[in-house]
């Protein structure tokens, strides 16, 4: 089965702000807190990400739903990334969508 996948990246510094190991935790905390309000099920994982130059600690989510699901799965993704782009003072938060091979078992 065909299913769709979204992989939503946070960063988890803030433009001139406290980018300190704990600030940074903190906002990966809030980054696991917010998917867990948004989406029934999710995946997240910690990666480092480059914007401007600048290496980053980045907080992934991954999404994944059927085709029966694909609309309000793409606005709760879209909401979820506004609003941790506003939380987080973030000048932009990258969404990739793919469709991959899967099964629900």
């Amino acid at each position: 089965m065909t299913v769709t996948m979204f992989r939503i990246y946070c960063g988890l510094n803030e433009p001139n702000g406290d980018n300190s190991e704990a600030m940074c935790q903190q906002r990966g905390d809030v980054v696991i807190r917010l998917a867990g309000t948004i989406f029934q099920g999710f995946t997240s994982y910690s990666g480092t990400g480059c914007w401007k130059g600048e290496t980053e600690p980045t907080a992934i989510v991954e999404v994944m739903c059927q085709e029966s699901e694909l609309a309000a799965t793409k606005e709760a993704v879209y909401r979820f990334a506004g609003c941790y782009k506003d939380l987080a003072n973030q000048e932009s938060v990258m969404i990739i969508k793919s469709e991959v091979a899967g099964d629900f078992v």
